[in-house]
């Protein structure tokens, strides 16, 4: 098997992009369920199901959130930090002001002189931003989702979009960039085929996402 870092990196993106895609419809189907979740009950369409449904959302959304941004210790990972840490050493121009770009959507500004210490910094403020929920998400799995721990374990938040988007946008950096192959898109079959399903129970336009967010709103609802 080519063990170079660009064959690597391509493995290791294409197991990402499952992730993510992953992440992207049960975010979709745990919001779509909760913003219908009045029409479902008003049209009698078993709440018990929706809400079954909406609950194993949720779970999935935590636990590929742990996946996707889980530490690279002792097992090799497709996450985030197990992609960086495949990332070449010698990089070219074009990579490095790509990667320096990716930077700056999240704050960063300085110079990149070392791809893998530079991302493992950007990734280091963006997980900072987020670090009380992730941390509250690797609780979840650990007590709840990977074992039943005999104590009380707090279910996580709603699901946002900052991990999603960060993610999202890795991916297409190391797809693009340090793999040579176009980044997949992100199609959002489920939440589309939730709201035909709720249609088809006889939901009249049922919702599929947030209103457009005004200027003088606060933080827009999570997922």
């Amino acid at each position: 098997m080519n063990s170079t870092p660009t064959a690597k990196v391509d493995q290791k993106t294409g197991h990402l992009a499952t992730l993510v895609y992953r992440l992207r419809q049960d975010i979709d189907l745990y919001r779509v369920v909760g913003l219908n979740a009045a029409a479902i009950k008003k049209y009698g369409i078993s709440q018990a199901f929706w809400g079954q449904v909406q609950m194993h959302a949720h779970e999935s959304v935590s636990l590929t959130v742990c996946k996707i941004f889980e530490a690279e210790k002792r097992n090799d990972l497709n996450s985030i930090p197990g992609i960086i840490g495949a990332l070449p050493e010698s990089v070219t121009a074009i990579q490095r002001a790509r990667v320096e770009a990716f930077g700056r959507t999240y704050g960063v500004t300085s110079s990149c002189v070392a791809v893998r210490p530079y991302l493992n910094g950007v990734y280091a403020v963006f997980t900072a931003g987020v670090d009380e929920a992730l941390e509250m998400l690797k609780t979840y799995r650990d007590q709840y989702g990977a074992h039943s721990q005999y104590r009380p374990t707090p279910m996580p938040s709603g699901p946002s979009l900052d991990e999603f988007d960060f993610a999202y946008r890795f991916y297409c950096l190391a797809r693009e960039h340090f793999a040579d192959t176009s980044p997949a898109l992100m199609g959002r079959h489920v939440g589309f085929g939730t709201t035909k399903v709720l249609e088809q129970l006889g939901i009249r336009k049922p919702k599929f996402d947030f209103p457009p967010k005004k200027a003088t709103d606060g933080a827009r609802p999570a997922g």
